[in-house]
């Protein structure tokens, strides 16, 4: 499932906060947030797979925008959930 994410993770600037990668990035989560399965912290694991990052490697220079991709994701998933749209 988080493969929907591949097109957007393989774009050199996607851990910026330019809105072309974030509307890249809600475009991909779009496709895969609604789905009962979908889980932002697995997201985030599957990130740091494609990345080599440790789930504690604060010092890696993804660290900081795979944390705040979670934390969208989990918010929106939070947000379709409480509407009763996930």
């Amino acid at each position: 499932m988080y493969e929907a994410f591949d097109s957007f993770l393989k774009v050199e600037t996607w851990h910026t906060t330019h809105p072309m990668d974030d509307k890249r990035f809600n475009v991909a989560l779009n496709q895969v947030v609604r789905n009962p399965d979908f889980d932002p912290e697995k997201m985030a694991e599957y990130f740091q797979s494609q990345f080599q990052v440790g789930p504690d490697d604060e010092t890696h220079p993804f660290h900081e925008a795979i944390r705040r991709r979670q934390y969208q994701a989990d918010a929106v998933r939070s947000f379709l959930h409480d509407i009763g749209e996930a």
